[in-house]
């Protein structure tokens, strides 16, 4: 009787950490299909990234500039591994 309590206690725990990985999976997928819905914030970061900044350029400019180097250099990333 011990045994199949036991069980029954492992199920469950199991059960709910199927529960949190899989809440978790929907939850990135949900993140990454609407981090970047159109090309247009892309190409906006981009210009960002190709502008020459005779001054310091703004936090957001940086950000957005950033973020386009960083999208870039995945993409190349991926390609070299396949």
């Amino acid at each position: 009787m011990a045994a199949s309590a036991a069980t029954t206690d492992g199920c469950l725990t199991d059960s709910g950490s199927f529960m949190k990985k899989l809440l978790l999976l929907i939850g990135m997928l949900l993140t990454v299909t609407t981090a970047f819905a159109d090309g247009n914030e892309l190409l906006k970061s981009c210009n960002e990234a190709l502008k020459d900044y005779s001054s310091v350029p703004s936090f957001e400019s940086g950000l957005d500039a950033g973020f386009c180097l960083g999208f870039i250099q995945g993409v190349r990333q991926l390609n070299l591994m396949y």
